[in-house]
């Protein structure tokens, strides 16, 4: 279990040759390992689905220097659907959000596709797809962690919503 603003969530990972291809976080072993597949099928990734408690306590580093810090990891996005989507939303700075509607326009994708991409992203909070919003400001759905906890993500970052 990871401790994210006092949220515990499971996380499950899908490695190949012991690289960590993807992750998924959720509030059960169950629901956790059921996203990872689906972000496995999305992507068409090659890989094992395990737990680790090792994997966790250093991603949870990871994730926590990403929300209170810019410490990115470097990534390799080459073989992920939608690449351009997860590496614009790399470039944008804490505080800084983009609209579902210019995320589509920028990477020359339709926001159809966009909402798919951030609905399977490999790295949630790394590839911060929290950071896209609705046109009128306000905050929408963040699969699968919910509207609350990416409201928090967003405050911890600067950024004030609609509400």
């Amino acid at each position: 279990m990871v401790n994210l603003f006092n949220y515990k969530f499971s996380m499950a990972f899908l490695l190949n040759n012991k690289k960590v291809l993807a992750y998924a976080i959720h509030y059960t072993s169950k629901l956790v390992k059921k996203h990872l597949q689906k972000i496995q099928k999305f992507h068409d990734l090659r890989g094992k689905i395990v737990f680790s408690y090792k994997l966790e306590a250093a991603f949870e580093k990871i994730i926590g220097g990403c929300i209170f810090g810019n410490n990115l990891p470097n990534i390799s996005l080459k073989y992920y659907k939608y690449k351009e989507v997860y590496i614009y939303l790399l470039s944008l700075k804490r505080g800084q959000v983009i609209t579902y509607t210019d995320l589509a326009k920028r990477t020359g994708y339709m926001t159809r596709e966009v909402i798919q991409s951030l609905k399977h992203n490999p790295f949630l909070i790394i590839i911060p797809c929290h950071r896209v919003i609705r046109k009128d400001g306000d905050i929408s759905g963040y699969t699968p962690l919910g509207k609350e906890f990416k409201r928090k993500l967003l405050q911890v970052e600067g950024y004030k919503d609609g509400r």
